[in-house]
C-alpha cells in the first residue's frame, strides 16, 4: 500500500518531471545538515544564543532517536522497489546517493525539521512563523516521498516524533537550564549510547558532532560567555559571514585532507566533526570576543 501511494504521488507530477525534480530537491534542502548549520550559526552568533541552545539540544535528541529507530526497525527504503522512481541527487546541497543501502523508518528530514521548527516556534510564539513552519515541514516531507527515499508513513511518524520531542524538551529545558553542565554531560552520555546503534559513517559523524557541541558548550560557558546580541549591525554581519566561512571551510577542508588518507575511516570522520563542533561553539566565539567583533 505504501508503494502504491509513492507511485501515485510521483505520477501526480510526471507531466513536469524535470521541473519538480528541481523543486522538490530545493524543498529537501530545508531538512539537510547544511541548512541546520546555517540556522544554528545565524541564531547562535548574532540573534539569540539561548534559543540556539534550545533547538540544538532538541535536534540532537531528535536525530539520536531517529538513528536508533532506524537501526531497530531496519525497514528498507523505497529505493529497493523497482516500481518507485528514485531521483538520484549528488551535490553539495542535497544528496540522495548516500542513502542507498540505509534504512527508511522514520524520516530523518521530517523528524529534524519538525523538531527544529517546533522548538523555535514554541520559544518565539509568532503566528506567521508557525504558518510558514507547517508549510515547510509538509513540503520537506513531500519531497522525501517524491524523491523516492521515504514512504509516507516514515514522514508522518517522523513529524509526530519531531513535534513530540520538541515539546518535551521545551518543557524540560526551562526546569534544568540552571544546571547546564549536567545537560551537556547527559548529551555526551546519550551520544555514547548511540554508538551501540551506529552503523554508517553518517551515524558516527552525528555522534562526534554531539561530542564537539557538548564539550564546546561547556568550555564556552566557562571561558567565553559571549552575548550574541552585542555589536553593531556591521559587526554582526561580519561575524556571521566569517563564521559560516570558517565552519564550512573546516568541514570541506578536513574532508578533502582526510579523504586523501582514508575516505572510509570512521575515526577520521569523527575527528573532523568533533573539531568542527569545538571550533564553531567555543574557539570562534572566543576569537571574535577577543577582537571585539
Amino acid at each position: 500500500m505504501q508503494v502504491s501511494f509513492s507511485i501515485w504521488f510521483q505520477e501526480l507530477f510526471s507531466n513536469f518531471q524535470a521541473l519538480f525534480d528541481v523543486f522538490f530537491a530545493i524543498c529537501s534542502f530545508f531538512g539537510e545538515e547544511l541548512f541546520f548549520i546555517i540556522v544554528f550559526v545565524l541564531c547562535y552568533y548574532i540573534l539569540d544564543k539561548e534559543l540556539a541552545k534550545k533547538f540544538a539540544i532538541t535536534s540532537i535528541v531528535a536525530v539520536g532517536t531517529c538513528l536508533t529507530l532506524k537501526q531497530i526497525c531496519k525497514i528498507e527504503r523505497p529505493i529497493e522497489d523497482p516500481n518507485v522512481r528514485f531521483v538520484l541527487l549528488d551535490n553539495y546541497f542535497v544528496n540522495t546517493k548516500n542513502l542507498i543501502g540505509t534504512y527508511s523508518f522514520p524520516s530523518g528530514h521530517a523528524m529534524l525539521s519538525s523538531a527544529l521548527f517546533t522548538s523555535v516556534g514554541l520559544n518565539i510564539k509568532n503566528k506567521r512563523f508557525w504558518i510558514v513552519s507547517v508549510f515547510l515541514i509538509l513540503l520537506i516531507s513531500a519531497s522525501r516521498i517524491y524523491l523516492g527515499v521515504h514512504f509516507v508513513v516514515d514522514c508522518i511518524v517522523g513529524i509526530i516524533l519531531g513535534i513530540s520531542i520538541a515539546y518535551l524538551m521545551y518543557r524540560l529545558y526551562d526546569k534544568i537550564k540552571d544546571k547546564e553542565y549536567i545537560i551537556y554531560l547527559a548529551l555526551i552520555i546519550f551520544a555514547s549510547l548511540l554508538l551501540i546503534f551506529a552503523e554508517t559513517i553518517d551515524d558516527y559523524k552525528i555522534i562526534a558532532a554531539v561530542y564537539g557541541y557538548s564539550v564546546g558548550m561547556i568550555l564556552e560557558k566557562k571561558f567565553v560567555a559571549f552575548d550574541a546580541k552585542e555589536g553593531t549591525k556591521v559587526k554582526k554581519i561580519l561575524r556571521i559571514i566569517i563564521g559560516l566561512v570558517v565552519i564550512i571551510g573546516l568541514k570541506e577542508g578536513f574532508k578533502a585532507l582526510f579523504n586523501l588518507i582514508d575516505e572510509e575511516s570512521v575515526i577520521l570522520h569523527m575527528i573532523r566533526y568533533f573539531i568542527i563542533g569545538i571550533v564553531a561553539i567555543f574557539v570562534y566565539p572566543l576569537i571574535f570576543k577577543k577582537v571585539k567583533l
